[in-house]
């Protein structure tokens, strides 16, 4: 998996996880301090992210990071929240 490909399947998990548990954006720069261009940013998928900035977001949606180590040595990078497919 390619860092953009990456970057675009955290955008989406922030995307679809924020409008599943019904945050707006606005509440989501609240709970977080991320900005909301930020916010926007990493949900579009850029590849220009805080990887602290991400963190908080989605420990804030109730989520956690995984890094796992691959066979091949390459690393696999997860969102996951309780109830949620990895």
């Amino acid at each position: 998996m390619s860092s953009r490909d990456v970057c675009d399947e955290i955008g989406r998990w922030i995307e679809d996880r924020r409008s599943a548990i019904g945050l707006t954006i606005s509440e989501l720069e609240a709970l977080t301090g991320v900005s909301r261009s930020s916010l926007i940013r990493m949900q579009d998928g850029n590849a220009a992210m805080s990887i602290g900035n991400v963190i908080a977001v989605i420990q804030a949606l109730g989520g956690q990071v995984e890094v796992k180590e691959e066979s091949h040595g390459h690393h696999q990078i997860g969102t996951n929240a309780e109830g949620g497919e990895e």
